[in-house]
């Protein structure tokens, strides 16, 4: 056993075997990391899916929503964002709780409204 046959045990035992099992230990580690994070991901865009979106057709004067069992529990408040554009409150008009038909608001302006003020704003002393 000659003198290179020393450095090379000598240089397996200073650390450069362990190293290698140490990156890849990590790139292991991190490629988990990588798949959880990914599952969390599609998970989320998954139940995001479930939110509830409903198409309002109308204007400033009112609107209709199509009806569904969905609905059902969010119909006011799918009228009240349609009428905030305009900065009214809704009036639901009509619901009529079966396929094919429409819940109808109308947008009015809320009582107390005054068009000058919300036009000029306060009057300055």
């Amino acid at each position: 056993m000659g003198p290179a046959r020393t450095k090379v045990l000598a240089g397996q035992l200073t650390g450069r075997a362990p190293d290698r099992m140490m990156a890849l230990f990590w790139e292991t580690i991190s490629m988990r990391i990588r798949l959880g994070l990914c599952v969390f991901a599609l998970s989320l865009l998954a139940s995001s899916a479930q939110a509830g979106w409903y198409e309002t057709w109308g204007n400033d004067t009112g609107g209709i929503i199509p009806w569904s069992p969905a609905v059902k529990d969010a119909y006011r408040e799918a009228a009240a964002d349609h009428c905030a554009r305009y900065n009214k409150v809704a009036q639901i008009t009509s619901v009529h709780p079966w396929y094919g038909d429409f819940v109808g608001f109308a947008c009015i302006f809320p009582p107390g409204y005054d068009p000058v003020k919300a036009w000029y704003g306060p009057p300055v002393r």
